[in-house]
């Protein structure tokens, strides 16, 4: 009912989930975040457990995110007791925003959004 609501506002707002593999293997202990295109809103993160899966949070635990265009970056997150492999290295085409090759589209509603990427 929320979601049937949001949509019928002015702006739209959209749930995001995906899985994330590097390698073709799912990976836990990344985090991602959806940076806006347009200035205006803030960046949604999330951070990969469950077998690579990961949900998006906006603001203050919000999980639903402006609809709009968006570039990603992904990498890891080196918190205390992550599972992810020390050696792992993505390439800046995955981890800086400036040279991400990473987008997506938010809409209104459910949007599953996978990520496949490849270590050099």
């Amino acid at each position: 009912m929320t979601v049937a609501f949001v949509g019928c506002s002015a702006g739209q707002s959209g749930i995001v989930t995906g899985t994330i593999t590097v390698d073709g293997k799912p990976v836990d202990g990344l985090q991602v975040e959806f940076v806006p295109k347009n200035d205006g809103t803030a960046t949604a993160i999330g951070f990969t457990t469950n077998g690579g899966q990961y949900e998006l949070m906006y603001g203050r635990g919000k999980k639903l995110i402006p609809a709009g265009e968006y570039l990603v970056t992904v990498g890891v997150f080196r918190e205390s007791g992550s599972q992810v492999d020390r050696d792992l290295k993505l390439g800046k085409n995955y981890t800086s925003l400036e040279e991400t090759e990473l987008k997506a589209t938010v809409t209104g509603g459910n949007n599953p959004i996978d990520f496949a990427l490849k270590t050099k």
